[in-house]
């Protein structure tokens, strides 16, 4: 089980977008400090006009003068209290271009394509491709079906990959009839059939059988990291797991079965 908080679930995508909603936040409070702000100084600057006209009119003592200048304030406020509240346009877009943003990091990083490397179990010796399975490669072949054999849940596989299909048959044959899958025959070059299982079958989990000098150049394919080891030719239980997110890089983990 992968943590929450990973490296390939929060990239560069979550970052910026973090950013962005701290700008936003920022701007909001800026906001929200400057209004009330400006209606004070607006209503500080109405009620020192008030007492000027009131001076004004105790002094001079002319109806007409009051009369003048209560009708132009009353004429200032009603102008004020229908004024409508309109946000800023550049706060609308930039709530929806931060809403869009996070929105597709979250969706991008959900699609994890997970990808099993494995070549073919244990042949009879001195055999040729597509002889018989030995006892250690039937055991292996059934050791593989019980790990990827699910029908449903999280851990069921969307498809099998034979990469030589006449060395691969025998190996795949158990798990085949557990999942109900036929094997996708796959013969292009390794770095072909990476980039055709990521296009095909991108947010699933597969499986794909290998011949041991395809499979670190599969994994090197799948991940973009040049670094995996060739594989022994007596190594039959070597098996990668590759995760491969839709952003961000993808992790590698080698086992033995």
């Amino acid at each position: 089980m992968s943590h929450l908080i990973t490296r390939e679930r929060f990239g560069s995508a979550q970052l910026i977008a973090g950013i962005l909603l701290l700008l936003f936040a920022a701007q909001c409070v800026w906001f929200c400090a400057r209004v009330p702000a400006r209606a004070a100084e607006q209503v500080t600057t109405g009620a020192d006009s008030g007492k000027t006209l009131g001076k004004m009119v105790r002094q001079r003592e002319s109806a007409a003068r009051r009369a003048y200048h209560s009708a132009l304030m009353d004429a200032t406020l009603a102008k004020v209290r229908r004024r409508p509240f309109l946000a800023p346009i550049w706060i609308i877009a930039a709530t929806v271009f931060v809403a869009l943003l996070v929105a597709a990091a979250i969706w991008s990083h959900a699609l994890v394509t997970t990808i099993v490397v494995a070549r073919p179990a244990e042949r009879e010796i001195g055999t040729k491709d597509g002889a018989p399975l030995s006892a250690a490669g039937e055991a292996r072949a059934e050791r593989l079906a019980q790990l990827f054999g699910a029908r449903r849940g999280p851990g069921m596989l969307s498809a099998i990959y034979q990469m030589s299909p006449e060395r691969t048959q025998r190996t795949v044959a158990p798990l085949e009839a557990r999942v109900g899958l036929a094997g996708i025959i796959a013969e292009e070059h390794p770095a072909a059939v990476a980039s055709r299982v990521l296009k095909e079958q991108a947010g699933k989990a597969v499986l794909i059988i290998a011949a041991a000098p395809d499979v670190a150049v599969l994994v090197d394919s799948l991940s973009g990291d040049a670094s995996t080891p060739a594989v022994a030719e007596a190594d039959y239980d070597v098996l990668y797991v590759v995760s491969v997110p839709a952003f961000g890089r993808a992790s590698v983990l080698r086992l033995s079965y």
